[in-house]
């Protein structure tokens, strides 16, 4: 909840320091700014308070599809030694001993 008003906040910052910025630049292009943007342009009947209960909404849905999908890669990895190797082994020739990088990733090729 303190998440999203500070994100008005900010909003209302940007606005007011660059008053010629895009909308993609102060609203971003994901859901939650979409309807932030419906909000404050008046084009929403929501209301604050609903803009705020549809975020948490959507933050607690969002984590249990995520969990299900890890439970259930990690019991086929479980099943599947062989596999589990091999991604074992893809990772460390491509990450090395590091932390996974978000432009690391796309290199990976079984995974």
């Amino acid at each position: 909840m303190n998440f999203a008003r500070a994100r008005l906040k900010q909003v209302r910052e940007m606005r007011r320091k660059n008053p010629k910025a895009t909308r993609k630049s102060i609203y971003g292009t994901n859901l939650f700014g979409m309807m932030l943007e419906a909000y404050e342009e008046g084009n929403s009947n929501m209301t604050k308070s609903q803009l705020l209960d549809q975020c948490k909404t959507m933050l607690i849905a969002s984590d249990s599809p995520t969990s299900l999908l890890m439970i259930w890669t990690l019991t086929l990895l479980a099943m599947h030694p062989d596999w589990q190797e091999r991604l074992r082994s893809e990772v460390q020739d491509v990450v090395g001993e590091g932390t996974p990088q978000p432009d690391t990733l796309s290199h990976l090729k079984l995974v």
